[in-house]
């Protein structure tokens, strides 16, 4: 579902540039028709799949979806049944429409994993939480949980946390004497601060040019990672100029992000093990050490996975909340 919008950014936004290139038309017209005639082998025989809506050709039930997906799988439901497949652009995917088939279905290991997406793959090399599978992903999500609940998230201990963030940003607000100004530089920073603490024991400077310079590239990352998710749909569309400069601009700040992450915590490294766990990158360097005393280097705890957790908890955590509180 969360394809649609994406589809219809693209075609708002790319298209006109496609069509106003008579190379990139070209280029368009033959990886669109490679990926038909890809679709034509897969799925000549449908085999065991659970029946499906009308399809076209490329786009599968894309078109069909409208600006409200749920109805429309809703009403596939109704007439096709609970269990039923649909084509999203060259992705066969299994549909569940019924709360008691989808419980049974996530209590079973076979379907633990994550979808593989070309975003991810790049952007992330399906480290970190969200994109990563099987025992990674139920290790790293569960050490997260049991961190976050040590650290007081969801308690008191946040709420003073919280608090005190709250007062710095109020007294910000009132050095300005009374004059207009932006939310968005007061707000990030104060979101950000938040998750600093929680994740890395740092807080940002307001006035640094380097922490304003790391809000930019997040903010690069929601503005460009949307439009760029037609490539999870179309990869081959990465050959286009105009999106795959898009697609550079998000992994351009992302490795920016990671390096700023990367000079917050170098300090950490030389700490003795076992630490005092005051935050994330104390315990997950705690884990790194005895994973590293087991096996002799670190197996799951290692520098590049710490480096795609922080980064995606940190994003999606400052996008959510900096997005809520500036509307």
């Amino acid at each position: 579902m969360s394809a649609t919008p994406s589809f219809l950014m693209f075609m708002k936004t790319w298209l006109p540039h496609l069509w106003g290139s008579g190379f990139g038309c070209l280029l368009a017209t033959v990886g669109l028709l490679a990926v038909w005639a890809k679709q034509r082998r897969l799925l000549g025989s449908r085999g065991n799949l659970p029946p499906s809506p009308f399809q076209f050709p490329l786009l599968g039930c894309i078109p069909l979806l409208g600006s409200l997906p749920h109805e429309a799988f809703a009403r596939w439901a109704k007439k096709l049944g609970k269990i039923y497949s649909c084509r999203l652009g060259g992705k066969t995917v299994i549909v569940l429409n019924d709360a008691e088939i989808i419980r049974e279905a996530l209590f079973q290991p076979v379907f633990s994993g994550r979808p593989r997406m070309y975003t991810a793959e790049v952007t992330g090399k399906r480290l970190g939480i969200t994109f990563a599978s099987d025992e990674t992903w139920s290790i790293h999500r569960t050490f997260a949980f049991k961190t976050f609940r040590a650290l007081g998230v969801g308690q008191g201990k946040i709420a003073e946390l919280i608090q005190e963030e709250a007062e710095k940003m109020v007294n910000n607000i009132s050095q300005l004497n009374g004059q207009t100004f932006c939310t968005t530089q007061i707000i990030r920073t104060t979101i950000g601060n938040l998750l600093a603490s929680i994740l890395f024991g740092e807080r940002f400077d307001y006035d640094d040019p380097e922490t304003h310079a790391f809000f930019n590239k997040m903010n690069a990352v929601v503005r460009y990672f949307g439009p760029c998710g037609i490539l999870n749909i179309f990869p081959v569309l990465r050959h286009i100029p105009s999106i795959a400069a898009s697609f550079r601009l998000v992994t351009d700040a992302l490795d920016g992000a990671g390096q700023y992450i990367n000079r917050l915590i170098k300090h950490r490294g030389g700490s003795t093990y076992p630490r005092t766990v005051f935050d994330y990158t104390d315990a997950f360097l705690n884990a790194q050490d005895k994973e590293r005393e087991m096996f002799g280097k670190p197996k799951l705890f290692t520098d590049q996975q710490y480096m795609g957790s922080a980064r995606e908890l940190f994003f999606t955590g400052y996008d959510t909340t900096t997005s809520t509180l500036r509307w």
